[in-house]
């Protein structure tokens, strides 16, 4: 398994296994959901709707329901080359994702568009939130307004971006794999490469689990 992110009322999860493709488990059924190359970790969103896209293509964005029926997303980043994370916030009003532009790396999110039934059917303007520097390992809500996205270069870096406010750098735990939001900066966690997971306390991280091979997400987090 690469990837899982699970629903706020633990109903069901979506699933990256290492196939590469993206499933749906409920507690009486797991489906297949996409099965196309190159997917990056799915997002859950609060209707029961599974978000999925190629690193390569973002622009292919489907939101695939409960029903298993895909939905094509209009206007996903249409100037992006790239997609490496992508987040539905927990009211399912707007998507963060980190792309790539121009050879440069951007934090950006849009407004979700639905239809009257709830389905996504399209993306609203893309704002650019922030930009950063390194391999993008993760990017994660914090409360409502803030996405933190985790950095890999030579010092491993963690910025907290409030929408449309100044960003806060911090160190981040050496070897930093993905990152799992939380309501607060305290409650997020993250994974190092050699399976251990890190909790913040005060200017510092400090481990908490260890032998963990996939760090899961909440839905909307």
């Amino acid at each position: 398994m690469r990837a899982i992110d699970v629903a706020a009322d633990d109903s069901a999860a979506a699933m990256l296994l290492d196939d590469g493709h993206v499933y749906l488990a409920t507690p009486s059924n797991v489906v297949d959901l996409d099965g196309r190359p190159g997917l990056i970790a799915p997002s859950l969103d609060a209707w029961g709707y599974t978000w999925t896209v190629p690193h390569d293509s973002p622009r292919a964005l489907k939101a695939t329901g409960p029903d298993a029926a895909p939905n094509d997303v209009a206007r996903a980043w249409p100037e992006a080359s790239e997609i490496t994370a992508l987040r539905v916030a927990a009211d399912g009003a707007r998507a963060a994702a980190l792309v790539t532009v121009g050879g440069q790396r951007h934090a950006v999110v849009a407004a979700v568009i639905r239809d009257d039934d709830g389905t996504p059917i399209g993306l609203g303007e893309t704002h650019e939130i922030g930009r950063f520097t390194g391999t993008a390992q993760g990017l994660a809500w914090v409360g409502p307004d803030t996405v933190a996205i985790l950095t890999s270069t030579d010092d491993a870096r963690m910025l907290t971006q409030p929408i449309g406010g100044p960003a806060e750098t911090m160190s981040a735990p050496s070897g930093p794999r993905s990152v799992a939001g939380a309501r607060t900066i305290t409650g997020v966690r993250v994974l190092s490469s050699d399976g251990v997971v890190f909790a913040r306390r005060g200017s510092t991280w400090q481990a908490s689990l260890s032998g963990v091979l996939v760090l899961g997400t909440r839905s909307g987090q």
